[in-house]
Order: C-alpha cells, then sequence, then structure tokens
C-alpha cells in the first residue's frame, strides 16, 4: 500500500515510508521505529493505520541499516545523531500538516521501544503533536520532561502478553491495537469503523 519518499534534509536525504489511503481528509500520524532499525514491520504497521483512516509517515532513522544483533542494535541506537533525527520528525511533521489529505494541524506520533522515547521527546519540542503513543520506549540518550504537553498513552510490554515465546518478537495484541486506534482518534478528533483483521499476523517486530 505505501511508498518510499526522500526528503531532502540539511546535508542529507532521509528516506520515509508513507501510507496515505483514498479518498478523504484523514488525521496525520508519524511512526518512529525501534532501535532494530526499520524492520518489515514498520511498514505493515503504518498500512494497518493507513486501512484505520490515517495518514502515515515513518522515517528511517538508521538510513538502511538493519541490526542483526542486541550488540548492533545498541551501537545504532548510540550512534544516533540527534539533532539530525529531530531534521527528520520535524520534515514528517511539515509534510503531513500541509499534505492536501490530512484534515487538521494535529499530528499523533506513535513510537516502538527507542522509538517511543523519541516521541516522547518530541512530542515536548513540536507543538502539533497532539496525542503520543510509546510502545515499551526507551532511549538512553534521552529522558522525557516531567511536564508533558499533550495526551501520552504507555503501552507497556506485558501488555496482553504481547512478547512472542520463544523469540525476541513483539507484537500487538488486539486489545492494544483497538486502545491505540480509539486513542488517536479520540485526540484527533476523527470517527471511523475498526479494521482489526488479523492483526496479530499483520504486526510484529523487536522492541
Amino acid at each position: 500500500m505505501g511508498t518510499e519518499l526522500d526528503f531532502a534534509l540539511h546535508g542529507s536525504v532521509a528516506t520515509v515510508y508513507e501510507a496515505i489511503p483514498d479518498p478523504g481528509t484523514l488525521p496525520a500520524i508519524i511512526v518512529l521505529h525501534g532501535r532494530w532499525g526499520f524492520e518489515p514491520y514498520v511498514a505493515r504497521f503504518c498500512d494497518q493505520l493507513a486501512a484505520e483512516g490515517f495518514a502515515v509517515q515513518a522515517p528511517d532513522l538508521y538510513y538502511g541499516k538493519i541490526a542483526r544483533t542486541t550488540q548492533e542494535a545498541d551501537d545504532l541506537t548510540m550512534a544516533m545523531n540527534l539533532p539530525q533525527v529531530d531534521q527528520e520528525i520535524y520534515a514528517c511533521l511539515s509534510s503531513l500538516t500541509d499534505h492536501i489529505k490530512t484534515s487538521r494541524k494535529k499530528v499523533g506520533l506513535v513510537g516502538f521501544g527507542m522509538g517511543g522515547r523519541l516521541a516522547r521527546v518530541a512530542a515536548l519540542r513540536f507543538p502539533p503533536i497532539a496525542a503520543c503513543i510509546d510502545f515499551y520506549g526507551l532511549h538512553p540518550k534521552r529522558m522525557a520532561d516531567p511536564g508533558f504537553p499533550c495526551p501520552l498513552l504507555e503501552i507497556r510490554a506485558d501488555f496482553e502478553q504481547m512478547r512472542i515465546p520463544g523469540s525476541r518478537h513483539a507484537g500487538i495484541g488486539a486489545g492494544a491495537w483497538l486502545e491505540m486506534v480509539d486513542f488517536l482518534r479520540h485526540h484527533l478528533r476523527t470517527e471511523r469503523a475498526h479494521t482489526v483483521r488479523g492483526i496479530e499476523a499483520v504486526l510484529g517486530g523487536r522492541k
């Protein structure tokens, strides 16, 4: 469903996955991947959010690199250029708020693991962010400030036994998915029937 876009930043080009359904004007979401990188589940997650009636963009914060081991994931996390991350998030924010198919100047932010912590920090920096969802988030180089400027939903790793036995993967159960979508719709002010079809199979990724 989605497509890849190139955003020109200061001195680099960022790749952004975009999933925007037809027709209509839509609430906008930015998705931030976890410490393993932009794995296939991220695109599936964006596609499923688009099927729920959202305009979605997700930047590749590692510029195409995917971690194969825990050590590689840790190294990629700590090597991130955080001002560059801010530029990528801001580029998505500007693109979505200016997009002809987005309905309002408010954007939701969803992050996984490391991306969850980055999402919290971005919500502190960029006022158009009107809702933030943190899936088991932590970035060791950033801590969120105590006063939070927008509604925040935290979904911990033990919600609905999200970890898949025998693997490092975490999936999103139907209950967590419905809670997330309802939260986004409420705070971004949109109404639409759920399309939770085989969500446990569609979504799965590592923290």
